[in-house]
């Protein structure tokens, strides 16, 4: 008889989304603001754009990673490197690049999500898909560090 060992469990999500906010308009552009709960801190991060070129999902993304910057868990900065929209297998889905630029290095990080209750909801989860792996890491590398 053979016994499996139950998988470990995966760790808690350390960032849970608030809300998100969206505006556009001809005289200012494109704004948003993300508010992420971490524990029982919000953090906030708030981007815009009055560039026509730079869609609504990457105002969004940039939103979410100015608000995961002012948890301050990574020594890289975490640059928004795409976002977009793509149809894969007939549903909607949001994927995300982000670039930790370390000193000596780029590690480049991706992230999906697909679109169900709106595209703005799909960018944030895509973009905490991308960077939660990364924050993990970093997480146990400090823990490792300072014990």
């Amino acid at each position: 008889m053979s016994f499996t060992q139950p998988s470990p469990r995966p760790p808690a999500r350390r960032f849970l989304l608030e809300d998100i906010e969206v505006r556009s308009s001809r005289a200012e552009g494109m704004s948003c603001r993300v508010l992420l709960r971490q524990g029982s801190e919000i953090l906030a991060g708030n981007a815009s754009t009055a560039d026509t070129g730079r869609t609504m999902i990457d105002v969004v993304a940039e939103a979410t990673l100015l608000a995961l910057a002012t948890a301050g868990e990574s020594r890289a900065p975490l640059v928004l490197e795409s976002a977009q929209l793509l149809i894969a297998a007939g549903h909607r889905f949001v994927f995300v690049v982000v670039a930790a630029a370390l000193p000596r290095e780029t590690v480049l990080l991706s992230g999906s999500a697909e679109v169900r209750d709106g595209v703005e909801l799909a960018t944030v989860l895509a973009t905490l898909d991308a960077t939660n792996r990364w924050l993990e890491r970093e997480r146990s590398e400090r823990a490792r560090r300072t014990a």
